[in-house]
Order: structure tokens, then sequence, then C-alpha cells
């Protein structure tokens, strides 16, 4: 028979993980493989709508390293997390500090794939993480459906006020293949933006419909890219999108963190 502990994580693993992609049983490419296994159940746990999430939206507590780097996605960018890597960004450390703030720094994750978007009126610094959050690796197939985004709307507030000229988004970690993260008008046009990747110490010209990190940008780029826009291209606001692909890899991911927040560039 089994146990009273089986018994509930397998409960968990029904409610938050299978029941809202609409299946009924785990992979069979999952059957047996106790890291896949671990890895569902850290997905039951701490995901965006786990038992017990790794944070609450709109928490400004910093993460620990340890809880902000458990799937791996700050070690895919060179990074450590949270904690060792909050600061002001600067042109010159895409592999140091990224823009998150040791104190105040909003978190929230994107929302499921295919669901209604979120719409925030925020003053940045924020972090997304991935549905899956930062204690799980994201595995397509249980995303559910097929082709579909999930998106946080951030209106004008983002932006800030004072003398900055520049938002700044930096994309950490490791998307499937195929997904990819856009950067869109509250209308559903890309972004022109300037783009600096992997070990770059400086961002490029303004690349037109430049804001977009897909899975083998990433890969190719150390695991992080950056986008420098002008306040005055988003000043009614801007759509972070999570886009994803057919939901067919059984593949645990790491994910990625999105941080957002403004400077001069």
């Amino acid at each position: 028979m089994a146990s009273g502990h089986r018994k509930r994580k397998a409960a968990a693993l029904r409610i938050e993980v299978l029941n809202p992609a609409g299946l009924t049983n785990v992979s069979e490419a999952d059957r047996g493989v106790t890291t896949n296994q671990n890895n569902l159940i850290n997905i039951a746990t701490y995901s965006r709508d786990g038992v017990t999430p790794t944070f609450t939206a709109a928490s400004t507590t910093l993460l620990s390293d340890a809880v902000s780097n458990a799937d791996g996605a700050w070690t895919k960018a060179g990074l450590t997390g949270e904690t060792t890597n909050a600061g002001v960004f600067v042109a010159t450390s895409m592999s140091g500090a990224v823009g998150i703030l040791s104190s105040g720094t909003k978190h929230y994750y994107f929302p499921a794939v295919g669901g209604v978007g979120t719409s925030l009126s925020v003053t940045g610094p924020a972090i997304i993480y991935s549905g899956e959050g930062p204690q799980a690796s994201y595995v397509p197939y249980y995303l559910g459906g097929t082709t579909a985004t999930g998106s946080i709307f951030f209106d004008s507030k983002i932006t800030g006020s004072g003398t900055h000229t520049h938002v700044l988004v930096y994309v950490g970690g490791e998307l499937a293949s195929g997904d990819q993260i856009r950067l869109v008008t509250p209308l559903g046009a890309i972004l022109n933006a300037k783009v600096a990747t992997g070990s770059n110490t400086s961002f490029s010209g303004v690349v037109t419909n430049g804001a977009t990190a897909s899975a083998s940008e990433l890969s190719s780029a150390l695991y992080r890219k950056a986008f420098a826009f002008q306040t005055s291209s988003v000043s009614s606001g801007f759509v972070v999108e999570f886009s994803s692909s057919a939901k067919t890899s059984t593949t645990p991911v790491a994910g990625v963190f999105v941080a957002i927040s403004s400077g001069s560039y």
C-alpha cells in the first residue's frame, strides 16, 4: 500500500501539473527516471500555482542564490543568483549585475500559456520567472495545449521617473527549442531595441524588431541577452511575452528570468 507521503505527492502532481495541462498521467518518458520525477514534484510544489510557491506575486524580498538558481537558470547565464548578482545594470555587467536592486524588486511569474495575460501598473525594477518558478525546470509537455503565449503587460509606470533615458530588459537562462521571449508594444509589434549578448560590454545600435530572445539565440550567446529601448518608445507601456512552441518535448529545461530596470545606455 502506498504511504501517506506518496499519496500526497501523487495528489499534488495530479492537481498542480497534470490537471492544468489536461493530462491524466505523466509521460512514459518520465517513468522510472528519478531526476524527471523529482522535477515534476518540484513543479507541483514551487511553481506559480504550486502547493508552496517560491514567492508570492509582487514580493520584494530578494531570493537567496540557492532558491533563485535551484533550476540552474542563473548558472546557464554564467551568474550565481539574485543575491550575488543584485545591482544596477551597466553596459559592462553582462556577467555581473543584472539590474535587480537589493530591495524593492517586484517578483512575478509568467502567466499560464494560452490563458489570460496579466496587466500590471508598477514601477520597476521587476523580475519575472517562467511559470514553473526558479526551483524547478520547465517541461514543455506539461504546459498543455499546443503553440501559445503567456504575457505580462506593464503600463507606462514601469519606466519610473527621473533622468534615465532607457528601459533595460535582461533575459537569462535557457528555453526549450522553438520557445522565445518577445518584447512587444500593446498592439503586438516587436520593439526596436539596442541589444547586448553574451560577453558583449556595449549595446549595438538600434535593431529594428530586435527585442526577441529565442532558445537558439540564448544558447549561442552564453544564455544571456539584454535589450535597451528609449522610455519614449514605451510611453504606452509594453508586453513581455513568453511564446511557446508545440509542447511535445519531455526534456526538462532550466527556464528563464527576465529582469527589468531603467537607466541611461
